[in-house]
């Protein structure tokens, strides 16, 4: 009868254990806000022209993090 009870006992614990972690871990799905006033998507553009420009790479110009970030050009 000991044995039984103690049997019993840990099918409840694994079942509560189970249950509990079954239920934590369950995700509320996240609705899409909806766009708040001065949130919208800027309208987009007409292509603009750019300007071309010629040259030789001579020096790379790298921010504060080492990071390259834009580069030196010698042209005629």
């Amino acid at each position: 009868m000991k044995n039984n009870a103690l049997t019993s006992g840990k099918k409840i614990a694994v079942t509560l254990f189970l249950m509990t972690a079954i239920v934590s871990n369950a995700q509320i799905p996240v609705h899409p806000l909806e766009p708040q006033p001065g949130m919208e998507r800027p309208k987009p553009e007409a292509l603009k022209e750019i300007t071309t420009v010629k040259g030789t790479v001579s020096k790379m110009a790298v921010n504060d993090d080492f990071i390259y970030d834009g580069f030196y050009l010698t042209g005629n």
